[in-house]
């Protein structure tokens, strides 16, 4: 199976790749049988290898729990000082409900409040609320924004061009509109409604502020989100407003999209590990052969490892951790607030 998936992953096609994998399974079968022995790894565990291979790590899921845990800041927590932590060795706090945002931190952080919180997004702009992984908001570091930003690289996403294309806007429109946003918001936060009249000045076009108002989600404002230009301000009442984060950040340096998009692999394992690429694809928000792409780009720096019957991969310097931390027999609740049936 995975023989077939990697024939394929380098142009081979479905017939000759599986024609190949079934062979080699035949192959492996009789090697087996010859040359089989059994390998003790880990914390008693047992693998079956075949002489002159590797042989793969083993893993208890109460291993991988606390090695989370500890991760997430759940057990033990982070110190006041280290709040941000909470954040960026998290791979960003999920914020579409900001009280749940709030929840999460808190629990992270020893002896935090939603008003922390509050100054740290909105005084001391050590946080920042955006768009980012599946095009969800996120609380993220305002110091790795460009890494997010770069490892995003929206510019090639051709949906985003057929998206405004539907609105009327042809590509040298839909370039005056983003370059019109950082500049308006230029004087301060400006809600939505703010926002959409002060571009519609600014570009001589009415359809913009229309394209603004057309979703309450907030669709025609993600690719400004994803090339760093746009954030989410502080609350007039019940009413959201929006800024220019690059306004604080200081001098942005440029990161190749890449290598910024390996380490939000890394990261991502270091949190959420062992896990697969498909699990990234599904978290980062991005296709398949993306993320089996990237994980063969850091493939040096990647073990794979069985979790009692389950393999995945993890960075290879976090294993003596996973390794040797003790498990949590504590049970440990992740607070999440809801608001309404569909939430």
């Amino acid at each position: 199976m995975v023989c077939a998936q990697v024939c394929t992953a380098n142009g081979g096609t479905g017939g000759e790749c599986w024609l190949h994998a079934t062979q080699a399974a035949v192959m492996r079968t009789h090697a087996d049988r010859m040359n089989q022995c059994i390998v003790i790894e880990g914390r008693g565990k047992v693998l079956i290898g075949s002489k002159g291979t590797k042989h793969m790590t083993a893993l208890q899921w109460s291993q991988i729990h606390a090695w989370r845990l500890s991760q997430h800041g759940l057990f033990p927590h982070f110190s006041s000082q280290d709040f941000v932590g909470a954040v960026t060795r998290t791979g960003g706090i999920q914020a579409q409900v900001m009280s749940a945002a709030e929840l999460a931190v808190c629990t992270r952080v020893e002896g935090f409040s939603p008003h922390d919180i509050q100054a740290a997004l909105w005084q001391d702009h050590t946080l920042v609320r955006t768009w980012a992984m599946r095009g969800t908001l996120h609380l993220l570091s305002a110091s790795e924004l460009p890494l997010y930003v770069a490892a995003r690289d929206w510019q090639h996403t051709a949906s985003w061009s057929n998206y405004f294309a539907e609105f009327g806007l042809s590509p040298a429109q839909q370039d005056t509109f983003l370059l019109a946003i950082p500049h308006v918001l230029e004087q301060g936060p400006l809600t939505r409604l703010q926002l959409a009249d002060a571009v519609a000045k600014h570009t001589g076009a009415a359809r913009s502020r229309d394209l603004i108002l057309s979703e309450s989600w907030g669709s025609p404002l993600k690719p400004s989100a994803y090339r760093g230009e746009l954030c989410f301000g502080p609350g007039q009442g019940k009413t959201v407003t929006f800024m220019n984060p690059r306004g604080w950040i200081g001098k942005w340096q440029p990161i190749e999209p890449q290598l910024a998009l390996q380490e939000i692999a890394r990261r991502y394992l270091r949190a959420y590990g062992p896990a697969t690429a498909d699990d990234f694809a599904f978290w980062w928000g991005c296709g398949k052969t993306v993320a089996k792409n990237l994980f063969q780009s850091i493939e040096e720096e990647l073990e794979e490892v069985e979790v009692e019957g389950w393999r995945a991969f993890a960075l290879r310097a976090t294993l003596p951790l996973m390794q040797s931390v003790e498990p949590v027999e504590a049970v440990h609740l992740l607070p999440h607030k809801r608001q309404g049936k569909n939430s």
